[in-house]
């Protein structure tokens, strides 16, 4: 049955090496859980308490709103073959995004992958596994090229642009996210990598930030009632940095 870990031990490693897919748990501290299924090979475990991923450009960026709200993760894996397990991966994560100066390092860990937009360092504090044997058996044939095609249609200068209308604000579920994009000329890019630092109450927005070095591209107004002075709604502002 359930077994628990400090760290993962080397047979659960070798056992996470050999996996086409994985799933990514994540939530703020209100609205809906977020779960991601992953594959393509974007899973590295770098010792017994740290593993990094590598995501890629999709139709939403769920995973990384919620870890600037809640760093907690939950990755989990299951044997579709051979002999039955669950394994779950807990702990806290933070986002590698392009301009941090761990990126070089990191990406390099995996194989060059259009359309590559932030990479998670999970620091593992708990390993689980349990039985498995309700997980049914399947056969892995291939992965899909779908998603790397389309990457390589759009362009680094079209998935940027994706970034920007496609995937601004994260939608986690909570009513108080809800809301509508307004231009802001003082934001965006320069030098294709920066933005603009903002703190305090957002002057013509209308919208409230209370975390310093909240770095937007773009403000976003809600529709009905704004949250109360001195709180911030989930997710409030998104940056267009990958």
């Amino acid at each position: 049955m359930a077994k628990q870990y400090r760290d993962i031990p080397d047979r659960l490693k070798r056992f996470i090496g050999e996996q086409k897919i994985f799933f990514v748990g994540t939530a703020a501290a209100d609205g809906r859980v977020n779960i991601s299924p992953k594959g393509m090979n974007t899973l590295r475990v770098l010792n017994g308490n740290r593993v990094v991923w590598l995501n890629v450009t999709g139709s939403g960026n769920e995973t990384a709103a919620h870890i600037q709200e809640n760093p907690r993760m939950t990755l989990m894996f299951a044997a579709f073959a051979d002999d039955p397990m669950i394994l779950r991966l807990y702990g806290n994560a933070r986002v590698i995004h392009h301009r941090d100066p761990q990126w070089a390092e990191l990406s390099a860990l995996f194989e060059p992958m259009p359309g590559a937009r932030q990479i998670f360092n999970l620091s593992v504090d708990l390993v689980q596994t349990s039985c498995g044997m309700a997980v049914p058996v399947f056969d892995y044939t291939g992965d899909r090229e779908q998603l790397n095609d389309w990457a390589i249609k759009k362009g680094d200068a079209g998935i940027r642009e994706y970034w920007d209308k496609k995937t601004g604000p994260a939608w986690t579920g909570n009513p108080r996210t809800s809301w509508t994009k307004i231009p802001d000329t003082r934001a965006g890019w320069s030098s294709g990598l920066r933005c603009t630092p903002v703190t305090g109450r957002q002057k013509n927005s209308r919208a409230v930030v209370n975390r310093p070095a909240v770095f937007i591209t773009s403000v976003y107004q809600r529709d009905a009632v704004l949250p109360p002075a001195g709180t911030l709604p989930l997710i409030t502002y998104w940056p267009r940095l990958p």
